[in-house]
């Protein structure tokens, strides 16, 4: 009798266990991108679970974890970016709408989340929108934005995005920063630290050529800086607003840094035919900048230069397959110590200085 009972209630345990491991397989959390918060005490990451997607706020200091958004869509909100007060957080996310037919249609919105009430804001419906930035100094949220009626490119071109702003506290647009002119990637602009410029690739023919540019969001004076086969994967500026991180489009492709008070590009080391940099970062106090490489056999890992261009090489070893779909993260908590991801799961820091890693999420 008793082996009998033994017999049902290890079956009872399997069976529990089996129940339980289906249902972490069916909660696991994705992580899709995650922004540090201008204070560096708080990180919001957005992620995917189970055919939802959404945002949480992770404090740093606690530990907490607060979620704040969550919606039946299976494509994560992405460009997190926080408000100067960090009151707020902007971010593009599809919404997916009926053709009336078979299919669903995927809306790129510009959105912003208020993490007192948990209120979520549409800015924009009309176009396809990407990567919203809130300047640093507050004033205007910025955003890459392809409407057919404002390109002089014909529709079958791929690349024809435009910067536009909007107000961060009325939320209504201002007409678009680069009007009769394309970006050369919608990825690759960025804010100076104070707020007053921004920094772009003009593109001007459809062979891939441009022209490196500063534009002020209030006055739309635009400097141009250079000409010539740019610009891919991202771009930062200096904390001093002194230098620009870029890398170019070139063959093979180069990282540059772009000295502002002596129209210096100096280029920085040789990427090569078909690798390149993404999510380069600046530290906060300016001396160095941190970035994701790809190798030779399409890996990622973490490099870093200084903001001299100087010193170039790899901080942290993860060989991460490049593959559709992987999503890379990277940010600065302090001077010495940066946020990144080994799988879609984790988040883990680094410091520079003494090689410590430890996870942070979960």
């Amino acid at each position: 009798m008793r082996n009998y009972r033994n017999i049902h209630y290890l079956i009872f345990i399997i069976l529990l266990l089996v129940f339980l491991n289906g249902c972490s397989e069916k909660d696991d959390i994705y992580l899709h991108s995650a922004e540090v918060s201008p204070k560096a005490d708080k990180i919001a990451v957005s992620y995917v679970k189970s055919g939802k997607s959404g945002i949480f706020i992770l404090d740093l200091q606690s530990k907490k974890r607060t979620n704040l958004l969550e919606i039946e869509n299976k494509y994560a909100p992405s460009s997190l970016s926080w408000s100067p007060d960090q009151t707020k957080i902007c971010y593009m996310r599809v919404l997916l709408v009926s053709d009336g037919a078979t299919e669903e249609l995927g809306l790129f919105l510009i959105c912003v989340l208020s993490l007192k009430d948990n209120r979520e804001s549409i800015l924009t419906y009309e176009g396809i929108n990407y990567a919203p930035k809130w300047s640093p100094a507050g004033g205007f949220i910025a955003f890459a934005s392809r409407r057919e009626n404002m390109t002089w490119l014909s529709k079958q071109d791929f690349w024809h995005e435009n910067l536009w702003v909007v107000n961060d506290k009325t939320f209504r647009p201002f007409k678009p920063l680069t009007k009769e002119s394309n970006l050369q990637n919608f990825f690759a602009w960025c804010w100076s630290d104070d707020g007053r410029n921004i920094f772009y690739c003009r593109r001007t023919e459809k062979s891939g050529n441009g022209k490196l540019c500063i534009i002020n969001p209030i006055t739309l004076e635009e400097k141009v800086l250079s000409s010539g086969r740019w610009i891919n994967m991202g771009s930062c500026w200096s904390p001093d607003g002194t230098r620009i991180f870029f890398s170019d489009r070139n063959s093979p492709i180069n990282a540059y840094i772009l000295f502002l008070d002596s129209d210096v590009i100096r280029p920085i080391f040789e990427i090569g035919s078909d690798n390149y940099i993404a999510q380069p970062k600046w530290s906060p106090d300016g001396r160095k900048i941190a970035f994701y490489k790809l190798d030779e056999n399409k890996r990622w890992d973490i490099w870093s230069v200084d903001s001299d261009g100087n010193n170039p090489g790899k901080i942290i070893n993860l060989s991460i397959p490049a593959k559709k779909g992987r999503k890379l993260i990277l940010g600065w908590l302090t001077n010495n110590e940066l946020i990144f991801n080994r799988d879609k799961k984790a988040l883990y820091s680094h410091n520079i200085s003494t090689g410590l890693e430890r996870q942070i999420y979960p």
